[in-house]
């Protein structure tokens, strides 16, 4: 019998659909995974995690299938979709993650580093001379304190004596990094930038810039900067700011970068990577709806948009190349599919527009982790003015039109469940949600808004 296999991988679990050739599934498998929570507002997953998840619901998928039948199946194709934005960081040389996915709804790149203590209080500015400062993110780093400048800017070691005050100004556009030490003439600063550089007393400065709202200040255009050629605004939800956030506080990931080493990629990327044979011949490859959420891809072009790669200090060479949503992109390298090819990919919620048939002028609205609105517009771009995004709904073959669509995004659906259930322990399980909100006739006037990562569409206000 032939069959197709669906591979969904969700925020909070992976499943493996087989369908019959009448598109009616046969069987299917769930795994649900660990979710990382290393502060609040952070959401971490484990790429191997997610790996070994969809390699165990393939197995589990298929066996079911067989089972069901009565006889070996033949897959003949495999399909992607997968939870967008979430940020995969991983070496050339070994296969490895760098550092755990930061996920979609993660908040981090609200906040620059760690603000410093007390060290504020007696805080010499400095400023910068002989240099013209560009549009990018300015993060402002005060202390006396060793360890406060070696966690702002890991990859970079700035000398520091006690009750010396240290001012770093970070100017993150490719390699660009100005430093000063006060009261040193500027000794042992990196790059020979001393020159540079002078020191004037004045009044202590703050610090703590929030990144995106640093952006915000120092573009033109401010929160809607990005939307001429990105459709997005500025906001912690995209991947850019969390490839940022982990090029300036994971060592490991700055060093690949500046080293060529580093691959890029969405959950898309890095699963079609692994399917495909990984470190042996793995193909780097995204799909036009997953690249559209990166905050780096040029809507109109369907190409990565090179003033921003620049901006954001990401090189072309680590990023996959961007291909349309039906096309084969590879073969699986083993396991139970070895041999099949990988012949269709979509962002999770472009997945359910496209399933749903959506015409242009129709919109879908589904709930999952996060509930999502999505009105297909077409092959023409469409601007919004109401807070809403403008997005790729699909691209069915490498020559086929681009379609587009509005996009109405919400943070937290079920997750609001998950919550009730594994913070606040009101509920034994995510079933029980239903009952125990049918057994009262109503609110009693109490309301919640579930704004663990801020409010997204149409606010985008991360606070």
């Amino acid at each position: 019998m032939k069959c197709v296999t669906a591979i969904d991988q969700g925020t909070q679990s992976t499943r493996v659909f087989i369908f019959d050739q009448d598109a009616q599934p046969v069987a299917s498998h769930q795994e649900q995974f660990k979710q990382v929570y290393p502060k609040a507002g952070w959401c971490e997953h484990d790429p191997l995690l997610i790996w070994g998840s969809v390699q165990r619901c393939i197995t589990a998928a298929v066996a079911a299938a067989e089972a069901a039948a009565g006889c070996a199946i033949e897959v003949v194709a495999v399909g992607i979709t997968n939870q967008r934005e979430t940020t995969v960081l991983w070496s050339r040389s070994t296969g490895q993650p760098l550092h755990n996915a930061i996920v979609w709804h993660d908040n981090r790149t609200r906040w620059a580093p760690a603000a410093p203590g007390p060290a504020w209080d007696s805080v010499t500015s400095l400023r910068v001379c002989g240099q013209r400062m560009v549009p990018a993110h300015i993060a402002i780093f005060c202390s006396t304190d060793t360890a406060v400048l070696e966690a702002a800017v890991p990859h970079l070691l700035v000398p520091t004596h006690e009750n010396t005050a240290v001012v770093l100004l970070q100017v993150v556009l490719g390699d660009l990094v100005h430093c000063a030490e006060d009261a040193h003439g500027g000794a042992g600063l990196p790059y020979g930038l001393a020159p540079l550089i002078t020191s004037s007393p004045c009044r202590a400065v703050c610090c703590c810039s929030e990144l995106c709202r640093a952006w915000e200040a120092s573009l033109p255009g401010g929160k809607q900067a990005f939307r001429a050629v990105t459709g997005l605004p500025v906001s912690t939800y995209f991947s850019a700011y969390k490839f940022q956030w982990m090029r300036q506080h994971v060592p490991a990931v700055a060093a690949a970068v500046e080293n060529g080493d580093a691959m890029f990629g969405t959950v898309d990327s890095w699963l079609i990577y692994c399917l495909t044979g990984g470190l042996d011949g793995g193909v780097h490859v995204t799909d036009v709806t997953n690249a559209s959420r990166t905050n780096l891809m040029e809507l109109a072009s369907l190409a990565w948009h090179g003033p921003t790669l620049e901006l954001f200090g990401a090189p072309p060479a680590m990023m996959p190349r961007i291909a349309s949503n039906a096309e084969v992109y590879g073969r699986v390298a083993a396991g139970p599919l070895a041999g099949v090819p990988i012949a269709g990919c979509l962002g999770d919620q472009m997945a359910a527009l496209l399933g749903q048939r959506a015409a242009p002028g129709e919109a879908k609205n589904t709930y999952g982790t996060g509930c999502f609105m999505l009105l297909n517009t077409g092959p023409s771009l469409t601007p919004s003015s109401h807070g809403l995004l403008t997005t790729l709904a699909h691209q069915l073959g490498p020559a086929a039109a681009p379609y587009y669509a509005l996009e109405g995004s919400v943070a937290v659906a079920g997750l609001g469940v998950s919550w009730l259930r594994d913070n606040l322990r009101l509920l034994d399980s995510a079933d029980d949600s239903g009952p125990i909100t049918a057994s009262v006739p109503d609110t009693g006037g109490v309301y919640f808004v579930p704004a663990f990562s801020g409010l997204l569409a149409p606010h985008w206000q991360e606070d």
